[in-house]
């Protein structure tokens, strides 16, 4: 499938490197206005660079882990582009250790990260796309949540 997403706005997390930036690559080649996310403003400038740079990218420095974070991602992005058509979820953290070696301070990112920070994600962008007649939200997961791996949370 070769979907054009010329006048289409996303957003997507966890952008600054592997599977997000893939994500973001393709879609600004497909057109699409992209705002590419993660925490660090260096790296989200290393990555559009990396795209070409251009004013169809934009770096939404945040964390969405946190409802702040995710609302300062999507109105970053409606007031830089003027609309938000789909959010894709992509964000996630990957630190292995034994179960007995896993803190609970890294259980805890895991989770705000990869579920509490999915959940804020779609809850922040409703508004936005409603205000377009809609959109389109896509959650990415690991196969993780489907087999144990070992080592993973």
């Amino acid at each position: 499938m070769n979907q054009d997403f010329t006048g289409r706005t996303v957003l997507v997390t966890g952008a600054a490197r592997g599977l997000g930036l893939a994500i973001a690559a393709e879609l600004h080649g497909r057109g699409a206005t992209v705002a590419l996310n993660d925490l660090d403003g260096a790296d989200l400038a290393r990555a559009i660079a990396d795209l070409g740079g251009g004013d169809r990218l934009a770096p939404m420095v945040a964390d969405i882990a946190t409802v702040a974070g995710c609302e300062a991602a999507v109105a970053g992005t409606v007031a830089r582009f003027g609309r938000l058509d789909v959010l894709i979820n992509n964000a996630g953290i990957y630190a292995p250790a034994p179960i007995t070696e896993t803190t609970k301070e890294s259980y805890v990112a895991h989770f705000n990260v990869m579920q509490l920070g999915t959940f804020l994600g779609m809850k922040s962008v409703v508004e936005a796309m409603k205000a377009n007649g809609g959109g389109s939200i896509i959650n990415i997961c690991s196969g993780a949540g489907q087999r144990g791996y070992p080592d993973m949370i």
